[in-house]
C-alpha cells in the first residue's frame, strides 16, 4: 500500500490503529521513522511525505494549502480504513486540521485523537514579516533562528540552493495560512507546545479547543519550537500514553457490550 506519499517504517499486519505523522516546513519522514520501532504493539505508524522531499524530491512543493490537502487526501484515502489518529507538528499541525477538515466535509472516517504539536491554533494571525518574502540570506538567518536546519546544511550553498525551493513552499503555506471558518469536531484534541517555544507561547494552546467538542489537553515539553527532534524520547513517551489510553477504552468498550449481551 506504499506509495510516495507515505513511508510505513514497519509494517503492521491487521493493524488495530494507524498513527499519521505529518513533518514541519522543511521536514520529511526522518523525524519520525524512528518511532515506529517504541509504538505499542498492533499500531502501524504512517509517515507523510509531500512532495519535494525524499522520493517525491524531483516534484515541486505544493504551496497553496488547497491543492496540497486534495492531493493529500486522494493518497491517503487507502490508509482509512481502520481507526487512526492525526499527528502534525509544525505546519503539519496545519496541514492535518485542514485534512481533518475535508474529511468531515466528505463525511469520511474521522481520527479517534487529534494530535497538535508545536502550533498556534489554525485561525492564529500572522504577525510578523512573513519568512517566505524575505531575501535568501535573511531567510537562512531566520532558518538559523528558529535552529530547526543542521547549521552544516545552512553552510552548505549548494545543497541550500537544492532545499530553498522547498523551504519557501513551506514557509509560504505556514505564512499565508488562516483558518476563518466555524466548525466543531468531535474529538479530544492533545497540544504539545516547547516550554521555551517563543513563537508559540504555551498559553496560546488552548486556544485549539475551540475547534473541537470534547476536552482539550495541553502538553509542556521541555525545548524549543524543534523540541520534537531535541526531545524525541519525551515527546514519544506522550504518544505512546495516549495509544494506550486508547486501547484500554476500546478493550473496555467491548467488554461492556459482551457483558450486555449476556443479560439479554
Amino acid at each position: 500500500m506504499e506509495n510516495q506519499w507515505f513511508v510505513i517504517p514497519k509494517p503492521v499486519h491487521a493493524a488495530r490503529i494507524r498513527l499519521i505523522c505529518l513533518p514541519y516546513a522543511g521536514g520529511g519522514v526522518r523525524t519520525y521513522q524512528s518511532w515506529a520501532a517504541q509504538l505499542p504493539d498492533g499500531v502501524e505508524l504512517v509517515a507523510v511525505q509531500p512532495p519535494g522531499r525524499g522520493g517525491f524530491m524531483g516534484t515541486p512543493a505544493y504551496n497553496d494549502m488547497t491543492k496540497l490537502v486534495n492531493a493529500l487526501f486522494n493518497a491517503m484515502s487507502p490508509m482509512l480504513d481502520r481507526p487512526f489518529i492525526l499527528f502534525g507538528h509544525s505546519l503539519g499541525s496545519r496541514v492535518a486540521f485542514e485534512f481533518l477538515c475535508q474529511l468531515q466535509l466528505r463525511n469520511q472516517r474521522l481520527p479517534e485523537l487529534f494530535i497538535a504539536s508545536g502550533s498556534n491554533s489554525p485561525d492564529t494571525a500572522r504577525t510578523k514579516l512573513p519568512t517566505s518574502l524575505m531575501s535568501d540570506e535573511q531567510f537562512i538567518a531566520e532558518l538559523q533562528r528558529i535552529n530547526g536546519t543542521p547549521a552544516e546544511v545552512l553552510a552548505n550553498r549548494e545543497l541550500m540552493s537544492i532545499l530553498l525551493p522547498l523551504l519557501r513552499a513551506d514557509f509560504h503555506l505556514a505564512d499565508t495560512y488562516r483558518f476563518t471558518g466555524s466548525v466543531k469536531f468531535p474529538l479530544e484534541v492533545h497540544v504539545l507546545g516547547g516550554q521555551d517555544d517563543e513563537d508559540v507561547p504555551l498559553e496560546n494552546l488552548s486556544n485549539w479547543g475551540r475547534f473541537f467538542k470534547k476536552n482539550v489537553h495541553v502538553h509542556p515539553v521541555s525545548g524549543g519550537h524543534f523540541f520534537i527532534e531535541t526531545q524525541q524520547s519525551e515527546v514519544i513517551a506522550l504518544v505512546r500514553r495516549l495509544l494506550q489510553t486508547w486501547q484500554i477504552s476500546v478493550e473496555s468498550k467491548h467488554l461492556i457490550q459482551s457483558a450486555q449481551k449476556l443479560h439479554r
